[in-house]
């Protein structure tokens, strides 16, 4: 039977649940197997997805022909075309975004920048390069947008061309860089600086004053400063230092996924809905610091949220304050998770150290590579650990003899 369905219902196939399945034979074979959708590229002019048996054979009899004619371009004179009216970049991503961006790790729920800027454009618009190239400059002339978030969105893109391209929605050459097929293209970002950025330890012997404390303790000391939400900013900074949390899972960390009384301790429960890697998980509460800071906001709704403990999105302008006066320029608010995920590794103060497999769970990864690209070691270590192995072993006590 070439049309058949897979509902495994007790009234199959008579049933009238969707999609119906086709098995296409062709010269004795069987050449393709798979739901209506998977052959839409089949459908011309007014034929829509087969909700009848009926269509569902009409369309299987469309796809055995194009087989028996040697499968020629659905272009081509021989085989009818839809009217030709030009995609736009709204309705095609959209369509692309149910059916992949929910699905995906990287932040699929939110709205990029690429989309408010070709909402009204056409769809060839991610085949030109100039408007690339011209959005991409844009981005790194943000100062609040780091070279991550740039390849994130390059990666969207690229997988987004490529599903078009699938699917017949665009025709021409991929404008993003490949080695063997496009070494022109348009390349990612080096993300190489950001990862390795590390809190500066203190460092009494420098010429200037500023470098006397550590940059830890400059910035604590600016968050004091502040005139507003300095209690709030503290908590979130230990938060990201002493916990590893993300921005967006702290901020929308509520005080009923705190569990005081779990057996191993006071626990902050990440849902999947607020995680990157779309997983829950329980993240412990060490250090007494960040401890007694959820005891002081225990009856907050949102206890890294504003005063209040009313939910906020963001606090950017308060953290280049808080740059400003502890004279930190290049430091980011993702590069505390990296320091995070470091001290764990190198068993910050107490020599304790993490194993990877265990760091990976604490900081919400779905991969231990990922994980190892967070362990940043100082300079500093590396080249103590350097000479330590260099230098010469010393020499055991003698005994004196009885």
């Amino acid at each position: 039977m070439s049309v058949f369905k897979r509902c495994g219902c007790a009234k199959s196939p008579d049933c009238n649940h969707l999609p119906f399945h086709l098995k296409i034979w062709h010269e004795g074979k069987i050449v393709a197997v798979g739901p209506t959708k998977k052959f839409a590229r089949h459908l011309v002019g007014e034929q829509r997805d087969p909700v009848t048996r009926k269509e569902a054979e009409h369309l299987e009899n469309t796809i055995a022909n194009w087989y028996a004619r040697g499968c020629p371009p659905l272009d081509s004179p021989t085989a009818p075309t839809a009217p030709d009216v030009e995609r736009k970049f709204t309705p095609t991503f959209a369509e692309y975004r149910k059916r992949h961006l929910s699905k995906l790790a990287e932040s699929g729920d939110r709205v990029r920048a690429f989309e408010a800027r070709w909402k009204s454009q056409p769809l060839s618009i991610v085949l030109d390069i100039a408007a690339l190239e011209d959005y991409f400059d844009d981005r790194r002339d943000d100062d609040e947008v780091g070279p991550a978030s740039i390849n994130r969105d390059y990666s969207c893109l690229s997988h987004f061309v490529n599903w078009c391209m699938n699917r017949d929605y665009l025709v021409g050459k991929r404008p993003f860089y490949n080695r063997t097929s496009n070494t022109h293209g348009i390349k990612k970002m080096n993300e190489g600086d950001g990862r390795f950025r590390r809190l500066l330890l203190a460092d009494p012997e420098h010429e200037l004053e500023r470098f006397h404390a550590s940059e830890e303790d400059r910035i604590l000391k600016a968050i004091d400063s502040l005139a507003e939400a300095g209690e709030e900013m503290r908590g979130r900074f230990y938060c990201a230092v002493d916990a590893g949390l993300r921005k967006g899972e702290m901020l929308a960390l509520q005080r009923d996924a705190i569990d005081w009384h779990h057996r191993d301790g006071v626990m902050m429960r990440v849902y999947w809905h607020t995680s990157k890697g779309k997983r829950d998980r329980l993240v412990p509460v060490g250090p007494a610091r960040l401890l007694d800071y959820l005891k002081a906001r225990r009856f907050a709704q949102f206890p890294f949220g504003d005063a209040t403990g009313a939910r906020i999105e963001s606090f950017q302008t308060v953290w280049n304050t808080v740059r400003e006066r502890a004279q930190i320029d290049n430091l980011t608010w993702h590069d505390l998770r990296h320091e995070s995920g470091s001290r764990f590794a190198e068993g910050h103060q107490t020599g304790k150290q993490m194993v990877v497999h265990e760091l990976m769970i604490v900081m919400g990864h779905t991969s231990i590579k990922t994980t190892q690209r967070y362990l940043n070691p100082r300079l500093s270590s590396i080249a103590a650990n350097v000479r330590a192995v260099f230098s010469e072993p010393a020499e055991p006590e003698k005994r004196g003899r009885r």
